[in-house]
């Protein structure tokens, strides 16, 4: 099972996915009556059984080599960062029970618990990636890694998946346009970090850009979901055509001669695609000052996130100062004057969190979640 672990688990990821679209659904259609129900247990059951199937493995490894000693394993990396964001994953659930019961039910994405939740299966994903690290054989590694890569990209956009839900036949309060048209620019700016921390990864591990085959099976997987749903109230629109962005990065790696310094224009340019997906498809209007932002603020993370992709590793550690500066980045350009982006009450619905807020929980679970993980994979109780 070992050798077969990162692709159980790509399908646990998938399982999750489903779920967490089901729960959309489920809201969107005024069907959601309690915390139990069925598209939940899909969610946990398949985050409960990635941490199981994880643990037993170190578990395992642990009593062939006769002491608890993760740091000796092959692939610690993979093991820690996955188990930590199954542990992330769980915790959020609890918390979003007792969100539920403070808050009431609701509507948005954006609430603590939710946002936890998706944020940790990033690590989740992550930690796959670095599970197919010394795979041997090639075919395996190339769809293992190139799918673990996908994912992260599609586990980050139920961030976002709100905006991709038509909710204003279903309840006139809380329309597309009244509550995203203040916030439309952080679409892009949202992604932006996690879009070309996965290009940079699949580059550096196959030296090659693999930015529009990621963004190809991220197409292919939300055009699925719209096909699905056709009939229902979920319209996928951005970030379906993100295979833009993944192209202007591939084809500007090629076109760079001085490869010492590859990153500046292959990352400029998927920022570039980026924006322009969400222009293509945004049904809210935008104005220039909030373009320009957009690309001011997506450049600026694009940037701090290929340091850390392209200069730092799980052995080498990750700077606090890195999360703080990405935050002051952003703050320069929009500081929130409250904590909620909504803060109207149309039948108990939770309020949705600033954007601001919403990229400062996922900075704190990203770097946080690495230093937990480099903890954990450094642990040796073998005798010496």
């Amino acid at each position: 099972m070992k050798r077969n672990l990162p692709f159980i688990l790509l399908m646990l990821v998938l399982s999750a996915t489903i779920g967490t679209l089901w729960d959309v659904w489920s809201h969107v259609m005024n069907k959601v009556e309690t915390f139990w129900t069925p598209s939940h247990a899909v969610i946990y059951f398949s985050v409960a059984l990635m941490g199981i199937l994880v643990l037993s493995t170190v578990i395992y490894e642990s009593i062939k080599m006769g002491s608890f000693s993760p740091r000796k394993m092959e692939n610690v990396k993979g093991y820690a960062l996955t188990g930590t964001g199954s542990l992330i994953q769980l915790i959020s659930g609890v918390l979003d029970e007792i969100y539920h019961s403070i808050m009431g039910f609701d509507v948005t994405m954006w609430s603590p618990p939710h946002i936890g939740a998706v944020f940790a299966a990033v690590l989740i994903t992550l930690g796959i990636f670095e599970l197919l690290g010394n795979e041997k054989v090639m075919w395996r590694k190339w769809l293992g890694s190139i799918l673990a890569l996908a994912f992260t990209v599609i586990v980050m956009q139920l961030s976002v998946i709100e905006y991709n839900v038509q909710t204003s036949m279903i309840n006139q309060g809380f329309a597309i346009d009244h509550r995203w048209g203040p916030y439309s620019y952080f679409l892009s700016i949202l992604l932006t970090p996690l879009l070309i921390y996965s290009f940079i990864l699949g580059l550096k591990r196959f030296n090659r850009p693999v930015g529009t085959l990621i963004t190809s099976i991220v197409f292919l997987l939300n055009i699925t979901t719209y096909l699905i749903w056709n009939k229902s109230p979920v319209d996928l629109r951005f970030p379906l055509l993100l295979i833009i962005s993944g192209l202007l990065f591939d084809g500007l790696y090629y076109l760079m001669k001085n490869k010492d310094k590859f990153y500046i224009a292959p990352t400029f340019g998927a920022v570039v695609g980026l924006v322009i997906a969400q222009e293509i498809q945004n049904p809210l209007a935008i104005d220039g000052g909030k373009l320009i932002l957009a690309f001011i603020g997506s450049i600026s993370l694009a940037a701090l996130f290929h340091f850390v992709a392209h200069k730092k590793t799980l052995d080498g550690g990750y700077h606090e100062l890195t999360a703080v500066s990405t935050l002051l980045t952003v703050a320069i350009i929009t500081i929130p004057n409250y904590v909620f982006a909504h803060d109207e009450v149309v039948g108990k619905l939770a309020p949705d969190l600033h954007p601001i807020i919403v990229l400062a929980e996922f900075l704190i679970i990203f770097f946080g979640g690495y230093v937990i993980a480099k903890f954990l994979a450094n642990l040796d109780f073998s005798k010496k």
